[in-house]
Formats: structure tokens, sequence, C-alpha cells
């Protein structure tokens, strides 16, 4: 059956709104890094400046542009890499590479403080920040598209649609720094067939190579037998031992393996890792040390097993929970090699929490929810007689909120570890052990 006809309704075209130049004073650094200022009542934030310093911006609409800084912050540091700020690329990764070291983890912290102090959680102490290396991300997302004839793999502009080819990075580890210029090599028949085409490439650094997934308007149907063929030839010769198009795996020369605390893991298409392997040990050295002596644990939201093999120990046995049937075939088939003690669950504790009887039957939980949190989850934790729960999240409000539930319900935090996996950006991840009895 033919597909009916879809007719656009014609109609005015709605202009953008005009731009005016604005002089403001920096007062403060809001949440997500950028300067916080006053215009006749109204905040806006501006990227790029610092606290003190007054600059000149451009103003359209909820667009706001740094044009100069006028007054510069004794304060600002000389940005480390080349796209950085207003007067680089403007490359969109990083948003405080001119704040000094030390202001920069004094700022992280009180995120946390901050979160903390609002679920009313003031007497529980932060802990100081532990932070991934320069060169360690290990996986990222790119777009790519054709410009002035040339294949370009980077990132966008801030609050643009404008791709940047980058030069440097001091964020991605180099190995995936490098990706960039396989997949170009490897897609280049592929945007001479279609030069509109705009994609988005997820590369991750696995143990053997890397995973490569290529997402947007790209089917099967759209790739010629000749191409199709011409692409896995190419792919041999490069680091990539996995091509998945939107999910599907199109090329497989081997599959992709990633140690999570020192067992080898199947990875499946898309999965979740932690952004760096040393942020990944740092949490997992919290779960360790809040599931020691335990005997029986449980680990909910437990993707591919970040904290399944890692709450391992002589004697103790893991039953992990999962809403992702990939995940949980990438435990199963690891547990099938190693011969390790695990459970699995197909399980959405979203909307199926475990209940206290069954919690009851552990003697430590660990839980790492998405940035949404685990909100109904930990209303059953609270109610439960589990002795100790490990929580890790990415997202510390949440993680304030969920943590208050628990310490409602009769549990103890006395700390919580701040971990910063995400170098320049507003983003940071918090774990914390909580005690009953």
């Amino acid at each position: 059956m033919a597909r009916p006809t879809r007719h656009k309704r014609k109609g005015r075209r709605q202009s953008s709104p005009p731009s005016r130049e604005e002089i403001v004073s920096i007062g403060a650094l809001g949440g997500a890094g950028d300067g916080v200022a006053d215009i006749a009542g109204k905040t806006v934030h501006v990227p790029f400046v610092l606290p003190g310093e007054k600059a000149k911006i451009s103003v359209q609409g909820q667009r706001v542009k740094l044009l100069e800084i006028l007054e510069v912050s004794a304060n600002r540091e000389e940005p480390q890499c080349m796209h950085f700020g207003p007067h680089g690329d403007r490359c969109g990764g990083c948003a405080l590479q001119h704040l000094p070291t030390a202001d920069y983890t004094s700022w992280k912290l009180e995120k946390v403080h901050k979160s903390l102090s609002q679920a009313r959680l003031t007497e529980v102490e932060v802990l100081p920040l532990k932070t991934s290396p320069l060169e360690s991300r290990r996986r990222a997302s790119f777009a790519i598209e054709r410009q002035a004839g040339e294949i370009v793999c980077g990132f966008h502009e801030r609050q643009t649609h404008r791709l940047i080819g980058l030069k440097e990075c001091l964020i991605l580890l180099p190995a995936l720094f490098d990706a960039r210029q396989h997949i170009v090599k490897v897609l280049r028949s592929l945007f001479e067939a279609h030069p509109g085409l705009k994609l988005s490439v997820h590369i991750t650094a696995v143990d053997n190579g890397l995973d490569t997934d290529i997402s947007g308007p790209l089917h099967d149907e759209d790739l010629s037998l000749q191409q199709r063929q011409h692409l896995a030839a190419l792919l041999p010769d490069t680091p990539i031992k996995r091509l998945t198009i939107n999910g599907d795996v199109f090329w497989q020369g081997e599959q992709p393996v990633i140690s999570l605390a020192e067992t080898p893991v199947p990875l499946p298409p898309r999965s979740f890792l932690q952004a760096t392997k040393q942020g990944e040990v740092a949490l997992q050295e919290i779960v360790r040390s809040g599931t020691r002596g335990a005997k029986k644990i449980a680990d909910l939201f437990s993707g591919c097993g970040t904290f399944t093999f890692a709450a391992l120990a002589e004697g103790a046995s893991v039953h992990a929970v999962e809403s992702d049937a990939s995940a949980i075939q990438a435990i199963n088939q690891a547990r099938k090699l190693s011969g390790q003690p695990v459970t699995t669950e197909m399980r959405d504790l979203f909307h199926q929490p475990l209940m206290p009887p069954e919690l009851n039957t552990y003697d430590a939980v660990i839980i790492d929810p998405p940035r949404a949190g685990a909100e109904a989850q930990a209303q059953q934790l609270a109610r439960s007689n589990v002795q100790k729960i490990i929580s890790v999240s990415c997202n510390p409000k949440t993680f304030a909120r969920d943590a208050a539930i628990l310490v409602g319900g009769g549990y103890s935090l006395e700390a919580v570890q701040p971990v910063d996996q995400f170098l320049f950006s507003p983003h940071i991840e918090v774990a914390g052990i909580f005690t009953k009895g």
C-alpha cells in the first residue's frame, strides 16, 4: 500500500528574534559552568567567563554569545586546548578550562555540598575529589558530515549545529581521538553517494580495539551491495572490531571485550560504561569497601556488570538485576567463561522494584541507577533490613533525594565520595555507603 502524501501547511515563517549587544558583570558561576549575569532583572548565562569579569555579549532569544571580555579576572587561567573559548573554534565539549584547578575542584565539590544540603543531609562529609587524568575518556559521540568537499568528524560548537573539525583534544584517549580518521576513511564512499548526509558516531575504546556505532538516517536499504562490500573490505585494516548501524550489527571482525574488575565481558552494542577506566576503578573500590564481609549481594541497575564482578569476594555471590536484555546476556556469558558465582534477573526496577521480603535475603545491595535516580527502589530499600547499601550516581541531586529517603528509613550515611570522570564539564559522580543497625 502506498503511503499517503503529507501536505505541509503553508504559513508565515517565523523570523528569528533580533540580536542585541549588552555589557554585563559576572557575579558567579552557574550550575552548568557559565557565568551568571543580570540584565534588567533577568538572569542570563554567559559561556567562557569568570566571576568578577565584565563582558560584551550578544543576546538573541535564549542564545547568549560572548563577544569580548572587557575586564579580565586575575584568576583566569590560559586554556590548554586550542578549541576552547571565544578565541578558539568554540568546541562545545568543555566548559571550564579557564578556571584554575583549585577553584575548579572547589566548584565541583560545592555542587555535591549543595545537593546534600537541599536534601537536609548537612552532616554528611564530602571527601576529597578523585579526578581522572587528561586523555583518559574512553567513549565519545562525534558528529560527522561533509563540508566543502571534506568529511569532518568532531564536536559541535556550543549551542549551534556548526561542526568543529578537531585538531586536538585534552580529554579523549589518543586511540579514541585517532579513531576519527579511520571512521572518515571507512565512510567516505557513503558521503560521496549521499552528499547531505549527517550522522552521529559513538565510539568506545575496548580491550581489543574500538567498538563503533553509527546512528542517523542511514539504513540497510540505503546501502547498495557494492557499498556494503566496500565498507566490509576497509574495516579489517582499522582498529574497529565491530561496526553497528543504529544498533544493528553491520560487520564484526571480533567480539568487543571490556575487562570489568579483571573479568572479560563481551560488550553489547551501545552499552553503557563508566567514562574512564580510572573513574571506574575508583567507584569499584568504594563498592568493594561497602560489600566487604557480605556473603549474598544484589547489584541493582547492574548494566554489564561494572560492580557485579567487583563485589565478588571469597565465598560471596552476586545477583545482578537489570532491565536491558543484552546487558544481562553479557553478564551471563562472562559468568559462564569465568565460572564466578553470579546470577541474573531481567527486571524493570523503576516499575517493579525489589520489595523488602526480597531485599532482606541480601547482606548488601549495590544500586547504580541512571540520572533520574531510583526513588521507587529507594523507598523499598528504606523499609528493608539490608545491613549495607552502596549507592553510586551520576547525578548529585537525585543521589541526595534518594539518600534522604534511606536516612529517613533508619540508614546512616557518614560520607560521600565525589568522582570526576568528566573533566572541564559540570558533571560529577558520587558514591556513598549506607549502614543500618
